[in-house]
């Protein structure tokens, strides 16, 4: 309404004029009083979709709780998580995600990919994000949230080129300057921890032996626990394993041949059963950093679907996990050449070939 003083100015005939064009609106009737507040927005909903499997402290389905956790306190979400338990159930359960109104879907393993594309396709209202899900060509509303493995296993190349050589570090370290590799199936994420683990440790141990085994599968324990055990035979004191379920096997052999393991992916001196004083560290995957990162974005409005992303050593998406009890026997020099490479990598000084061809 006008000010008192304005209004003592106005003849008597204006001011009706305007009391009544403020009390009638153009079709003739009262209009409604304005609140003076906007309508709040409904929070954005977001549901993770987990994948079977392990479920303990550490693991990527943990790990990715625990971005969706760090996100939902830091902003106004609707959370939920989807659990899997077989295979079959993926493509419902995505589907069961889409249904619930959520404006971001997240999903974890490359063995969802099929199931969120499928899905997708029906909710194209609905983002969806992969973990580990690599698109050839992501349509408009989907995103692969990929990560620079061989970046990690460079890292660990170089804590394995030096600890073989550190016969002080650990009573299970021999004079042989012999590592190993033992892979699973011959697919490109696994051949990037090879790539990267071996061009790590020979930059710094440029005379290093480094074995490589394929065991052909990601759930056989018996022929991964063969791989490792012909590689300590062949003097491996430190054996890098990226095996899936094949390298409970590798492990066993490398707890009775008296040699020391690298995990891959999670930290797994805290999520490999049994794993006891063997795992030195594990080249691993910030999966909660991820998670995290991809809702804030999408909040913000700068997460752009139609892509793959990818994280590496500079954008903290993969590193190293702790030395555990190793961390009172590892020496300065050793951790000051993984803090050299890690910003050799992260300033561009160093690339990492992702394939053996590549680096030889």
């Amino acid at each position: 309404m006008p000010s008192t003083s304005l209004v003592c100015r106005m003849t008597t005939v204006a001011a009706l004029a305007l009391a009544l064009a403020l009390l009638v609106g153009c079709n003739g009737t009262p209009s409604e009083p304005e609140s003076g507040e906007p309508e709040p927005a409904a929070p954005s909903k977001v549901v993770l979709v987990r994948e079977i499997g392990e479920s303990g402290a550490g693991s990527f389905n943990a790990l990715a709780e625990d971005g969706l956790a760090q996100a939902a306190a830091e902003f106004e979400l609707e959370t939920d998580v989807v659990r899997s338990d077989v295979l079959k159930d993926y493509t419902g359960n995505v589907r069961q995600a889409a249904k619930s109104e959520a404006d971001l879907v997240l999903t974890i393993g490359e063995w969802m990919m099929t199931p969120t594309s499928k899905v997708a396709s029906d909710y194209q209202d609905t983002v969806f994000a992969g973990i580990d899900q690599p698109y050839r060509t992501p349509a408009s509303n989907t995103i692969g949230l990929l990560f620079k493995e061989h970046e990690a296993a460079y890292l660990a190349g170089v804590v394995a080129g030096l600890c073989t050589l550190d016969l002080e570090l650990d009573s299970r370290i021999n004079k042989r300057n012999v590592v190993g590799f033992v892979g699973g199936t011959r697919i490109p994420l696994v051949e990037r921890y090879e790539a990267g683990f071996t061009a790590g440790a020979r930059s710094v141990n440029p005379t290093v032996t480094v074995l490589s085994t394929y065991v052909g599968s990601f759930d056989d324990a018996k022929r991964g626990r063969t791989a490792a055990r012909n590689q300590i035979s062949l003097g491996a004191d430190i054996v890098f394993v990226a095996a899936g379920e094949s390298g409970l096997g590798a492990l066993a052999a490398i707890k009775d041949g008296s040699a020391l393991m690298i995990g891959v992916e999670t930290d797994q001196a805290m999520t490999l059963p049994g794993a006891g004083d063997v795992v030195l560290t594990s080249a691993t995957k910030r999966v909660d950093l991820v998670v995290f990162e991809t809702i804030k974005r999408f909040l913000e409005g700068t997460l752009e679907p139609g892509r793959n992303i990818e994280f590496g050593v500079a954008e903290s998406g993969v590193g190293l996990a702790p030395f555990h009890g190793f961390e009172q026997s590892m020496p300065g020099s050793t951790t000051h050449a993984i803090e050299d490479a890690r910003t050799a990598i992260t300033d561009g000084s160093i690339t990492v070939d992702e394939t053996m061809a590549e680096l030889e």
